[in-house]
């Protein structure tokens, strides 16, 4: 893998929809989770450039015009062509930091990180239940 395209992102955002849109047991994040996330970030780290991995392009598509419309000293990019599950993964463990949803693959990517580089996520990942199993370079944001 060839990290080297993805060497100039400050930040890899994680966005999660798909099968989440329709599964109501899943806390599916929402706009806010990741407005707050990029604004705690930005608090301790320089932000200028974040690329979008994602599994549902229309579904990020929508929530990075909002996104985008609270951060206009930031670029966003999002590659509208889908990337392997593999290149995913690998963009997401290489990160710089990274900005994480209710997803056990952005989870598990941060978690094999041996620069344990910040990762911004959420404190909860099902309704009134908060998670144990935090990673000692993760920042939990309220989602």
């Amino acid at each position: 893998f060839n990290n080297e395209p993805y060497s100039q992102y400050d930040c890899i955002m994680h966005i999660r929809g798909s099968d989440f849109l329709a599964n109501l047991d899943n806390s599916l994040n929402s706009v806010d989770f990741y407005i707050d996330a990029i604004k705690l970030l930005k608090s301790s780290h320089a932000v200028t450039n974040v690329y979008v991995v994602t599994d549902d392009l229309k579904y990020s598509k929508s929530m990075l015009d909002i996104i985008k419309s609270k951060f206009k000293d930031i670029n966003f990019y999002l590659d509208h062509e889908r990337k392997s599950l593999f290149d995913d993964f690998m963009i997401v463990l290489h990160a710089k930091s990274r900005v994480i949803g209710t997803s056990t693959f952005a989870w598990w990517a941060s978690a094999l990180d041996d620069k344990k580089s910040i990762t911004m996520s959420p404190k909860s990942w099902k309704l009134n239940f908060n998670r144990k199993l935090v990673l000692p370079w993760e920042e939990l944001v309220n989602s």
